[in-house]
């Protein structure tokens, strides 16, 4: 629970992923770079997280452009790459 994956396909490809419904959403950030996903069928306003600096925003991998781009806002399903200058614990 609670651990993200990056997983690298050459082609477009659908993954099923089982499990159990998570009940506990608090999250906890190590110092640096941390994938945060979304719970339940909610988007996730990133700005919530505390600890971040602007130099340095929340940010998703766009393949088809071959580079990373700053996000706001995560749909359900989604990750995206966060960094705080500190741990962190969230509830999300």
């Amino acid at each position: 629970p609670k651990r993200g994956y990056w997983v690298f396909t050459p082609e477009d490809i659908d993954i099923v992923v089982t499990g159990v419904p998570i009940e506990n959403t608090i999250i906890s950030l190590k110092r640096g770079w941390n994938m945060v996903g979304t719970v339940g069928l909610s988007n996730l306003t990133l700005s919530v997280i505390p600890n971040q600096v602007a130099e340095r925003p929340p940010v998703i991998w766009k393949h088809a452009e071959l580079r990373f781009v700053h996000i706001t806002e995560l749909e359900p399903g989604k990750a995206a790459w966060v960094f705080v200058i500190q741990d962190t614990e969230v509830e999300i």
